[in-house]
């Protein structure tokens, strides 16, 4: 498999280079492909009638008809492990991702940015690299889905993705420090992606049949597909999801109004609360199920349209010149707009750089939190602190919590590691 490498230096303009490029979204709610005129989109589901796979849109209708030839998780954790159970003539879930793409692409040769979900191991980026190798698709460039997503929404220092995957719960988070946009970490939540959402609506709707019209809608696999399908469509048609709204099955009708549906988002409201959104620009990638809508409304949530990332795939080109297909790329170039001059010929006024002392060498205290607290980030002189961070951080012996301004002259001690802070005039 080829070796692949994470960013290691900040990526610097350039010219993007002249081809037609495509881009390769790998979400398995909804993979895309293609440029901004010509992209389209399918869930990475598959379906095995006993000779051969369907995938996307057309094994869709199957998901709740017959659920045992389904197979919707090899996209979450590609692999090269026998499929368990096996059904139908993939070995593992690299066969199937490898005819997704297939499918998905029609088999057409195109230079392409291939985005990926944030949870993907260095070992998995490099098996989807060598699946990519066997089709028509030439990566020109591999960059972390979050970062392509969030960044032309990015309003704030600290930046919350939320992903919505049909499995799981991805919650990346993001820090604009130093003029540079970078990934920090994604976590995910299991259990909480789209089909268990999905599943929990339908038991909802299900109740309320039961409850107006003693009816059991869910009592076939049938009835229970034909009223996912009813969810899709409310969904995608309301977008301001505030009317009482009417399903219908065989023969009878219920009527539901938005409150009535948040048991079924709860779980999901629950697990995003545990990131901090409420100290963060919270972007939420739902897939048209209206998860913003059940946010409290003390979170800065904003739902991201994963189409808007095709209008962007030459920039990715011209803003990483230096990158390839082998280098992670989850730091971009970037400046929120309160650090943006109207005069850009006005001389910059000089700085003091934070250093600190050890062993009494001078080192950057920028470049010792790297090695000491990759978790942390630091804005000049005030350093911020992930959520759920790892490491125990004392400033003049007190207890670093979330956020810490910090001075020459301070004692930062991080799991034993003693720094005393220097200014250098920069």
């Amino acid at each position: 498999m080829p070796a692949l490498h994470r960013q290691k230096t900040a990526p610097i303009f350039g010219n993007p280079l002249n081809m037609t490029l495509h881009l390769l979204d790998i979400n398995d709610c909804k993979l895309g492909f293609g440029t901004s005129d010509t992209k389209q989109f399918q869930p990475g589901i598959a379906h095995w009638n006993g000779k051969s796979y369907t995938f996307g849109e057309l094994a869709w209708p199957q998901l709740k008809r017959t659920p045992t030839d389904m197979l919707h998780r090899y996209w979450m954790q590609p692999t090269l492990d026998p499929l368990s159970p096996p059904l139908g003539h993939a070995r593992h879930s690299a066969d199937l991702i490898h005819a997704h793409i297939d499918h998905l692409t029609r088999h057409q040769a195109a230079d392409t940015v291939v985005a990926v979900p944030g949870h993907y191991t260095d070992e998995q980026l490099s098996l989807l690299l060598g699946i990519l190798q066997a089709t028509e698709i030439r990566p020109t460039r591999l960059i972390h889905r979050s970062i392509a997503t969030v960044y032309p929404w990015v309003a704030a220092a600290r930046v919350l993705h939320i992903e919505l995957q049909l499995h799981q719960l991805a919650a990346t988070e993001l820090h604009v420090v130093d003029r540079e946009l970078t990934v920090k970490r994604t976590t995910t939540v299991a259990g909480q992606g789209l089909l268990a959402l999905r599943d929990r609506l339908l038991q909802v709707i299900n109740s309320i049949f039961i409850e107006q019209a003693r009816f059991d809608a869910l009592r076939s696999g049938k009835d229970e597909q034909n009223l996912s399908n009813q969810i899709d469509t409310l969904l995608a048609q309301n977008p301001s999801f505030e009317a009482e709204y009417c399903f219908h099955c065989q023969g009878h009708t219920i009527a539901l109004d938005r409150d009535q549906l948040r048991p079924a988002y709860q779980p999901i409201i629950d697990a995003i609360s545990r990131f901090g959104p409420t100290q963060a620009q919270c972007l939420i990638e739902d897939h048209d199920f209206k998860l913003k809508h059940f946010c409290p409304s003390d979170w800065q949530a904003t739902r991201v349209d994963t189409q808007a990332t095709f209008n962007d795939v030459d920039a990715w080109i011209e803003l990483t010149p230096g990158s390839d297909a082998f280098t992670l790329i989850d730091t971009l170039p970037f400046e929120l707009a309160q650090q943006k001059t109207d005069n850009p010929t006005a001389p910059v006024a000089r700085q003091s750089v934070p250093y600190g002392l050890s062993n009494h060498h001078a080192t950057p205290l920028k470049q010792w939190l790297k090695k000491q607290a990759p978790s942390a980030s630091l804005d000049h002189w005030v350093l911020t602190l992930s959520s759920n961070a790892p490491e125990l951080i004392t400033v003049n012996g007190r207890l670093v919590s979330r956020q810490q301004k910090l001075n020459a002259g301070d004692t930062l001690n991080i799991n034993g590691s003693i720094l005393t802070l220097i200014e250098i005039s920069g």
